[in-house]
């Protein structure tokens, strides 16, 4: 995608095929400034999480994991309930909807365990 021609600058990597440094140069290349995972990296790429890291991301990165959407869905949940009625100690589980790479009924997966079941 020309992200130059079309005035992008900030590109917000949603497929999971580009979760590494190396994975997102052809974006840099074709004029995007910064890109976003919105999964945990495959690689060092720096990771935040709103609320609790967002200041250490640095201006001169190509590129920052936004972590995974259970890492930024508990957090402010829990300051909220927290806040309102203080927490002692707790246990988190996730439910989360299928994702492209799981069937839509629970079946053997080809990538791991937990993957078969949507």
């Amino acid at each position: 995608i020309p992200f130059k021609e079309h005035g992008v600058d900030y590109v917000r990597e949603s497929t999971s095929a580009f979760l590494t440094d190396e994975r997102i140069q052809p974006h840099l290349k074709a004029g995007a400034k910064k890109v976003v995972f919105s999964a945990p990296a495959k690689d060092d790429s720096h990771a935040i999480v709103l609320g609790a890291r967002q200041d250490t991301c640095k201006n001169d990165a190509d590129c920052v994991s936004g972590t995974s959407c259970t890492t930024n869905g508990l957090p402010p949940t829990v300051k909220d309930v927290n806040d309102a009625f203080g927490i002692k100690r707790g246990l988190m589980t996730t439910i989360h909807a299928m994702t492209a790479a799981q069937p839509t009924v629970d079946g053997e997966s080809k990538k791991d365990w937990h993957g078969g079941r949507a």
